[in-house]
């Protein structure tokens, strides 16, 4: 194969990969796009949960939650009632996601306290 053939196929395959990149982190789905977020909301929850379960309440609001500095990042909480709640990050159409404690799953929907 000639040097100018193999020049060509390792450009079109940096193109290839770095297009492929540009699209996961880009174009791709909100929970591939937003995943460092979902990972740090996920924690936030599981620590929601064992204030929880140690306390038989969902906390009023996060400042209850001793371990909340590390992840205050871009996170919101709001209590829905006894034992809904939900955690948000972001306000921007789009570059948002919202978890539900009673559907227990993140959604790029907006989602209200009844």
């Amino acid at each position: 194969m000639s040097r100018s053939v193999r020049w060509l196929l390792a450009g079109i395959f940096l193109v290839a990969v770095l297009g492929t990149i540009l699209y996961r982190e880009l174009l791709g789905p909100p929970d591939v796009v937003w995943r460092s977020e979902i990972r740090k909301g996920n924690q936030l929850i599981a620590e929601i949960e064992a204030f929880q379960r140690e306390r038989g309440r969902l906390p009023a609001e996060l400042s209850e939650i001793t371990n909340y500095a590390a992840a205050q990042d871009r996170l919101s909480y709001l209590r829905c009632g006894e034992t809904r709640y939900i955690v948000w990050f972001g306000t921007t159409l789009g570059e948002s996601m919202t978890y539900d404690s009673q559907s227990r799953n993140w959604t790029d929907m907006n989602v209200v306290c009844p």
